[in-house]
């Protein structure tokens, strides 16, 4: 089995103190190369997510997204974000990987995974 391993570092944001969710969903749309369309919400999120999932499901590729950066964020969210907001957002990025998973099951046996560092 092919993996992908797709690094995220999130020390490109600047000023992490000012940091807040809509921020965090632009980024990440940008650096996993998310369509013009993607509107940089949760549901926008979890609906692109599945369709860049999609392209390596077709080719049977495990894909790891590391999100280098991101727990030192966790450690001192900022006053527009709390941690339970990252925690939760997360646990929505947990979702969809294991949804994008069961969604192209028929496509063979792959995983997606979420790393935080």
């Amino acid at each position: 089995m092919q993996q992908k391993i797709i690094q995220i570092n999130f020390d490109e944001l600047q000023n992490s103190q000012s940091l807040d969710l809509p921020e965090i969903l632009k980024f990440l749309g940008e650096k996993l190369d998310f369509p013009d369309y993607y509107g940089q919400n949760l549901d926008a999120f979890i609906d692109c997510f599945a369709e860049f999932g999609e392209q390596y499901a077709q080719q049977k590729i495990d894909v790891q997204i590391k999100l280098v950066g991101l727990q030192k964020i966790l450690e001192n969210p900022g006053k527009n974000l709390s941690a339970e907001k990252i925690q939760d957002f997360l646990a929505t990025l947990e979702d969809a990987a294991f949804s994008r998973d069961e969604t192209f099951a028929d496509l063979g046996e792959f995983h997606t995974k979420i790393i935080v560092c």
